[in-house]
């Protein structure tokens, strides 16, 4: 198993690549499609430590991207298992010939769509999360820009043992 650990690092960094892609091209909701790619292998680098790290959590609870890799946790579990959007887009799409329908939302002066994680409020109600990640979601996530979080994480998994 640990041999493939890069192999996750490095898939996680191709899908927040592509995920930035699709962000910078503002055009709807297709950065869902690498970001629900890039939260599984988060995930999956999460249940790597997590399984052969005993101290696994004790780490993460003492540093913020730790932390922050416990809410991007929590946020794909609502997206894997409810089919939640755990992001909000703001702005309006610049019209494009040829791309544009006259009710797509776009504006002839629009600025381009900005994607943040969705606000804590917004997310699906229900009990309060046994581990405390949708505590680390509002504290670390909450209306941030979408892209922000995952380079510190990346780079907080990469320096794990």
């Amino acid at each position: 198993m640990p041999s493939e650990r890069w192999l996750a690092e490095l898939g996680l960094s191709e899908a927040v690549d592509r995920l930035e892609h699709r962000v910078a091209d503002g055009t709807g909701r297709e950065h869902l499609i690498p970001f629900a790619e890039a939260l599984q292998w988060v995930y999956s680098l999460h249940e790597y430590h997590r399984l052969t790290r005993r101290d696994f959590f004790a780490r993460a609870a003492a540093d913020r991207a730790g932390e922050t890799l416990r809410a991007m946790v929590y946020a794909r579990g609502l997206l894997t298992h409810g089919m939640a959007d755990v992001t909000r887009l703001t702005g309006s799409r610049p019209f494009r010939i040829g791309v544009s329908r006259l009710s797509g939302g776009d504006a002839l002066d629009g600025p381009g769509i900005e994607v943040f994680w969705a606000d804590f409020a917004a997310l699906p109600p229900g009990k309060p999360e046994k581990h405390g990640r949708d505590a680390l979601y509002q504290k670390h996530l909450s209306s941030v820009p979408l892209l922000d979080p995952f380079g510190p994480v990346l780079d907080w998994l990469k320096a794990q043992p």
